[in-house]
């Protein structure tokens, strides 16, 4: 359930964006989300035997390392504080951090989707076409299939720019949709983990400048 400042607060967005209904701007909506991020059930051991599956249980030091995203490792997201940009002196996460992350997602193929969030160009401010799918994943986060699970919201820019300015502007746009689904929701902020991957995974190969590699993945990260 929304809180009452989130509501008001989303319609003032709404008018002030030009942003009308859901149905008019949201691509994917909560339904959509559930399905692609609840936890998958595990295949019965026979299934498992019968189709060849190689997918193990996720190790001890696997589960570490993704309970430790925003608590020891990044800076800990808050949604109190705006952020600085003395904060963005660097990125928040090593490259061997974020290296293994993309390892442990593969590996354990985790609940993902790539969701469509626009950002104006060199922006971390989410466009306002965008407004409604941010409504529509804050409801996926409150729905029972989803309501106990952290995420990874993994900021994604174009390739133009230095690699070390895409790094930083990733994290604040992750940042940013995070405060959005915080103040939407009333999600718990220890839910989200917002995470910078730079320009290191285009979306649109072809055109590394194309304006749908700037977008957020949601990755559940919640342990099995």
């Amino acid at each position: 359930m929304f809180r009452e400042i989130g509501a008001a607060t989303v319609s003032s967005l709404i008018l002030l964006l030009g942003v009308t209904t859901f149905s008019q701007a949201a691509e994917v909506n909560q339904s959509d989300i559930v399905e692609k991020l609840a936890k998958k059930k595990p295949l019965t051991r026979s299934l498992t035997r019968s189709l060849g599956a190689s997918k193990s249980a996720m190790s001890n030091g696997d589960k570490g390392f993704l309970g430790s995203l925003g608590n020891t490792r990044g800076i800990k997201f808050t949604v109190n504080s705006e952020a600085k940009k003395n904060d963005y002196k660097a990125p928040t996460y090593s490259s061997k951090d974020l290296s293994k992350i993309v390892d442990v997602v593969k590996k354990y193929d985790l609940p993902k989707l790539d969701f469509e969030i626009g950002f104006e160009f060199g922006s971390a401010e989410v466009n306002g076409t965008s407004i409604a799918q941010v409504m529509e994943l804050a409801k996926a986060l409150n729905h029972p299939l989803l309501i106990e699970t952290r995420v990874i919201l993994g900021g994604h820019t174009d390739a133009k720019g230095s690699d070390d300015f895409n790094q930083i502007l990733s994290q604040r746009r992750s940042d940013s949709v995070a405060r959005l689904v915080v103040q939407i929701g009333d999600i718990s902020p220890e839910r989200l983990v917002p995470i910078g991957f730079g320009e290191h995974k285009l979306k649109n190969t072809h055109d590394p400048t194309a304006s749908e590699n700037r977008r957020v993945e949601i990755i559940n990260i919640s342990t099995y």
